[in-house]
């Protein structure tokens, strides 16, 4: 993957690990490649802590959470033997509980732990020292549509949040028609941005399941994304060296761009199935490169759909990697 030691940047929006969907028995032989950005919900199932804050005590720091052991991407389920569903729930069950410790149930890579954690009392309000979500949100793009399903996939990667990289109870959600304010371009040692906003009181499609190779759910009518005729799929050994082109909405109008597929990967590695290089003057200088956003952007070369962009090297914004669609769709069968 990494030959000269650069550093990668998964270009995403905001992770669970979820195998339940069975779109396809086998590899569908074509697909429609959308490159559409939207916005993008998903709901989790208890409160995540995003982050950990400090209290001044006497002239020394505390973090009542972190001193307990609790970490940001962590997921709280209970206090004191008593479910928490959400953020409300989880405040409700802080109050009025006197000046005493409380223990929380929380979930860890899959698994459940419990810790005691004495609070920072202010005005009576038992204080944890955490920031919390209920779900989490962000901007990406669509790869693939099912014109007789209606099944789409997205991202090329899981969501996720917080320092934990192998599991989280993000799950359901939906997607949003999203509208791009502003690219913050790419430079060395920067990854590049798009800004853009979403409402979410009209949804386009549900997500079902948010997995490592991307996000998959359904969309009920195929006018609300840009559908353009479906493209043959293409297994992995297909793939190979050379020109090839992805389509992004970047500039506001989905549009096809000219990259360079440098290297072909064997072996799906963490989304790596090949790297590529922009070479499009016009993305380049839109975005300088690959930016966060992107990540989805389907990937065609010989009138087939082979991929999807995933990852941007840090030092480089025009060169990232992708996952063939092949690796991409194995979770569905």
């Amino acid at each position: 993957m990494n030959f000269k030691k650069t550093k990668t940047f998964i270009i995403a929006v905001v992770l669970s690990f979820s195998l339940s969907i069975s779109a396809y028995a086998v590899m569908p032989d074509s697909l429609v490649p959308v490159g559409d950005v939207v916005g993008i919900s998903l709901d989790s199932e208890g409160v995540v802590i995003s982050q950990l804050s400090e209290f001044s005590v006497s002239g020394e720091i505390m973090s009542p959470a972190g001193d307990a052991g609790l970490r940001p991407g962590d997921i709280i389920v209970s206090v004191d033997g008593v479910d928490v569903k959400n953020s409300t729930e989880l405040l409700s069950s802080l109050e009025n509980i006197g000046n005493r410790s409380v223990q929380i149930g929380y979930v860890r890579n899959g698994e459940e732990h419990f810790a005691t954690v004495n609070p920072y009392f202010e005005n009576d309000k038992a204080l944890l020292g955490i920031w919390i979500s209920d779900g989490i949100a962000g901007i990406g793009t669509i790869t693939f549509f099912d014109t007789s399903t209606g099944f789409f996939g997205a991202l090329g990667h899981p969501i996720s949040s917080g320092e934990q990289k192998e599991l989280s109870t993000y799950n359901q959600g939906n997607i949003y028609r999203a509208e791009i304010s502003q690219i913050t371009t790419g430079k060395s040692g920067t990854p590049g941005l798009i800004n853009g906003s979403f409402s979410k009181t009209n949804p386009i499609g549900t997500i079902t399941d948010n997995t490592q190779v991307g996000i998959f759910g359904y969309i009920d009518d195929a006018k609300n994304i840009n559908i353009t005729a479906a493209l043959p799929t293409a297994e992995k050994e297909a793939i190979e060296t050379g020109p090839a082109k992805i389509i992004s909405s970047v500039s506001g109008e989905s549009k096809e761009y000219s990259i360079e597929i440098t290297r072909v990967y064997n072996d799906y590695n963490d989304g790596r199935s090949m790297m590529i290089e922009i070479t499009d003057p016009e993305l380049i200088s839109l975005t300088g490169g690959i930016v966060q956003g992107m990540s989805g952007s389907p990937i065609i070369q010989n009138g087939k759909l082979i991929g999807a962009v995933t990852h941007v090297l840090v030092n480089d914004p025009t060169r990232g990697y992708g996952i063939s669609i092949e690796d991409m769709l194995a979770v569905t069968e």
